[in-house]
C-alpha cells in the first residue's frame, strides 16, 4: 500500500511535465507521500520512502535520460538500463533528505504546513545550488499553465509558484487528516487570490507596454534533424545547406537577426574556413546571425558548447560559452566506468565560465542561454534591466520524443515572466518560437519573423529581479532558526 502510495505521488508531479494541462494534478500530489510519511516513524524508514519517491519522480521527469547513454554511450544495453537507473537512484537522494528534514521539523502529527513548505523548498534550492545539473521535475513547471501562478513569477520566481502549489497540497491533507472543510476554503482563497494579483500585474505590464515604440524583426529557425544524421560527418553539408536555406527564408521576410538552433553547424565555426566559406556562399546574409557550434577557444583541448553573433561581413562580434552542462549529452556521467566496458574514453565538453552578453548595433543587447540553461533563472537576472530580450538556441534531438520537449517550453515561459521579456527559442526537434513577456507565445515550424519589443535601458526591474529568491533565504530562517527554538521552547520544562 505505501509503495503505490509514493508511486502516486510521483506520478501526479510528473503527468502535468508531459500533459501542461494537468496542472491541478500537482495540487494533489503530495498528499500520498505524507500519509506514507505520517505512518513511519524511524527516520531511516522516512529516508527510503522519501527516496523512493524521487526515484520515481525522476524516472518519471527524466526518463528521456536513457536515449543519449543508449544511442550515444556505446554500452550493452543492460548497463544502459544500469546506469539509467542508478542516475534516478543518485537524484533521489535529495527527495530522502527532505523526508528526514520534514519528520524532523513537522511534530508528532506529522502534518505541520510550515515544515513541508520550508523543507521542501530549502532542499530544491540547497540541489540547484550544490547540483545544478539536474533541474528536472520542478513543481514550478507543472503550473505553467495556469496563469494565474504563471503570472506571480514576476514577483517571487519559480520558488514562489513552488510555493503556492505546496500550500495548496498541505490544506488539503490538513483536510483529509482533520476532515474539516474549512482548510478547503482556504485553499480556494489561495487560487482566488493569485488570480486576482495576476490580474493586477497583467494590468501593469500593459501599461509598459504602451510605452514602448521600437521593435527589432528577428528570424527564429526550427529544424528537424535527427540526432544520428546531425553528427554524422557526411550530413555535414546538407545541414549547413538546410540552415542556409532557412535563413535565407527569414531575411526574405525582413529578419534584421536571424537565430538558428543550437550546434546549427557540425563543424568548428571559427576553424573550419573550408565549410564556413561553403556555409556564407549559399546565405544571403542581410542582417546578424546567431549560429551555434561545438568550437575550440583559446585551449586547443578543450571544447566548447558555443553560440557566435556573426554580422554582415561575416565577422565575430560576440561569443557565448554554454555555462551549465546536462548530464548525458555534455556532461559523460561516471566516464571511468564507460571506458572501462566500451575501451573507449569519454570526454565532456568544457564549460565556460564568463557570462557574455551579444550585442547589436544602436544599444541592443540580449542574453544567451544555451539549451538546457533555460531551466535555470540566469545568474545575472537583475542585470538584464540593460538588455532587451532572451534567446534560446537548443538541440533536443539527443533527448528523443519525451517530456523534455515541453520542461524546456514552459522554462522559457517561466522565465520570460519572471523578468517581462521576451524570449526566442529556436531548436532542433524542439519546440520553436517566440515567448512573450506575459507567458503567451507564438510557434514556428520552420523559418518564422517576429518583431521583438526594445526595452529601455537601465528600466526598472521586475520584483523577482530586484529581490531574487526570497521565498528560499525566508524558508532558510524559518527551518534552521524559527522551527527549532519553538521546538525548543515546546521541550523545555515550564
Amino acid at each position: 500500500m505505501k509503495l503505490m502510495l509514493v508511486i502516486l505521488s510521483a506520478l501526479l508531479i510528473a503527468l502535468p511535465l508531459s500533459f501542461p494541462g494537468l496542472y491541478f494534478l500537482a495540487w494533489l500530489a503530495f498528499i500520498p507521500i505524507l500519509l506514507v510519511l505520517r505512518q513511519t516513524k524511524s527516520l531511516k524508514k522516512s529516508f527510503f520512502w522519501g527516496w523512493l519517491f524521487g526515484f520515481f519522480l525522476y524516472a518519471g521527469a527524466s526518463y528521456w535520460l536513457y536515449f543519449p547513454i543508449n544511442d550515444f554511450s556505446g554500452l550493452p544495453f543492460p548497463l544502459v538500463i544500469l546506469l539509467t537507473l542508478l542516475l534516478f537512484g543518485v537524484a533521489g537522494i535529495t527527495r530522502g533528505i527532505w523526508a528526514v528534514i520534514f519528520k524532523l521539523t513537522s511534530g508528532s502529527k506529522g502534518e505541520s504546513l510550515l515544515a513541508l513548505l520550508t523543507s521542501w523548498l530549502v532542499v530544491e534550492y540547497l540541489l540547484m545550488q550544490i547540483f545544478p545539473y539536474f533541474p528536472f521535475g520542478s513543481l514550478a513547471l507543472t503550473q505553467i499553465d495556469f496563469n494565474p501562478f504563471l503570472q506571480l513569477a514576476e514577483i517571487g520566481g519559480m520558488y514562489l509558484i513552488i510555493l503556492l502549489v505546496l500550500l495548496l497540497n498541505a490544506l488539503l491533507f490538513k483536510t483529509i487528516s482533520r476532515q474539516k472543510v474549512g482548510y478547503i476554503f482556504l485553499a480556494l482563497l489561495v487560487v482566488l487570490g493569485s488570480n486576482f494579483a495576476a490580474g493586477h500585474q497583467l494590468d501593469l505590464l500593459e501599461e509598459r507596454r504602451a510605452e514602448v515604440e521600437e521593435t527589432l524583426d528577428v528570424g527564429v529557425l526550427r529544424t528537424e534533424i535527427p540526432q544520428e544524421d546531425k553528427w554524422s560527418t557526411e550530413n555535414i553539408e546538407a545541414n549547413l545547406l538546410d540552415v542556409a536555406q532557412l535563413s535565407n527564408e527569414a531575411y526574405t521576410e525582413g529578419a534584421e537577426l536571424v537565430i538558428m538552433p543550437e550546434t546549427a553547424l557540425t563543424f568548428d565555426y571559427p576553424r573550419n574556413s573550408y565549410y564556413r566559406d561553403m556555409f556564407h556562399d549559399e546565405l544571403e546574409q542581410e542582417g546578424h546571425i546567431v549560429v551555434g557550434s561545438q568550437a575550440i577557444d583559446e585551449e586547443p583541448e578543450q571544447s566548447y558548447n558555443s553560440v557566435f553573433l556573426v554580422d554582415e561581413t561575416k565577422e565575430i562580434t560576440g561569443r557565448y560559452n554554454k555555462r551549465i552542462l546536462v548530464p548525458g549529452g555534455e556532461k559523460v556521467p561516471f566516464p571511468a566506468l564507460q571506458e572501462f566496458f566500451t575501451g573507449e574514453s569519454w570526454q565532456s565538453l568544457a564549460a565556460g565560465e564568463e557570462n557574455e552578453i551579444l550585442e547589436l548595433p544602436e544599444n541592443i543587447s540580449f542574453q544567451p542561454l544555451i539549451c538546457s540553461e533555460i531551466l535555470y533563472a540566469p545568474r545575472e537576472v537583475a542585470e538584464l534591466v540593460d538588455h532587451q530580450f532572451m534567446i534560446n538556441p537548443s538541440n533536443e534531438a539527443w533527448f528523443g520524443e519525451s517530456n523534455l520537449q515541453n520542461q524546456m517550453w514552459q522554462s522559457a515561459r517561466l522565465r520570460a515572466v519572471e523578468t517581462r521579456m521576451s524570449v526566442l527559442k529556436a531548436g532542433n526537434k524542439a519546440f520553436s518560437g517566440k515567448v512573450y513577456p506575459d507567458g503567451s507565445y507564438e510557434k514556428t515550424e520552420e523559418a518564422e519573423v517576429f518583431a521583438v519589443s526594445l526595452l529601455p535601458e537601465g528600466r526598472e526591474g521586475t520584483y523577482y529581479q530586484q529581490f531574487g529568491d526570497y521565498p528560499v533565504y525566508l524558508s532558510l530562517i524559518l527551518l534552521f532558526i524559527v522551527i527549532p527554538v519553538i521546538k525548543l521552547l515546546q521541550n523545555s520544562p515550564s
